[in-house]
């Protein structure tokens, strides 16, 4: 869009149009006023006194990283760009580091702690202390469990996290 009158006309035609970030949206009111509206819902007139070159429409998520990478690469990035960039995250491709860096997630995804499972109960060898068996899976505790005790109940497994 090179005008604003080609986002006014953009927006009647009922495309979804941006001022600097997808926080403020071009609206037109039942008085046919062209507004910039904020999400927190605010409004300003849209005059010709605004850069056209401030305003996008609505891209795919994949066009908006594309987008902060060239503001990135420019020093343009801006706080508000960070705040939609941190919620692109699911689109993020996992070994982007650039803009990974630039939204502030881990650079490379942390692997799950594994799980393990244990059973504590009252060792008679012990004087009845509490003691606790740890297993690698579930399979491996229910079967010691139920080899152990005469009633055994799967309930008496837990999960190390």
């Amino acid at each position: 869009m090179q005008t604003i009158a080609e986002i006014k006309t953009a927006v009647k035609n009922g495309e979804k149009v941006h001022w600097h970030n997808a926080a403020y949206t071009v609206i037109v009111d039942k008085h046919e006023q062209y507004l910039i509206k904020h999400s927190g819902g605010h409004c300003v007139g849209l005059t010709d006194e605004y850069k056209p070159a401030d305003f996008f429409a609505e891209e795919t998520p994949q066009q908006r990283l594309e987008y902060f990478r060239q503001q990135l690469r420019a020093e343009g990035l801006s706080y508000a760009d960070t705040i939609e960039l941190q919620n692109l995250e699911q689109y993020i491709d996992k070994h982007d580091v650039e803009l990974r860096e630039a939204a502030g997630l881990p650079e490379f995804e942390e692997l799950p702690a594994e799980e393990t499972y244990y059973i504590e109960y009252l060792n008679a060898a012990k004087r009845h202390a509490r003691d606790r068996a740890e297993f690698a899976t579930y399979e491996e505790a229910k079967e010691w469990g139920r080899a152990n005790f005469e009633n055994f109940n799967s309930d008496m497994i837990r999960i190390n996290q």
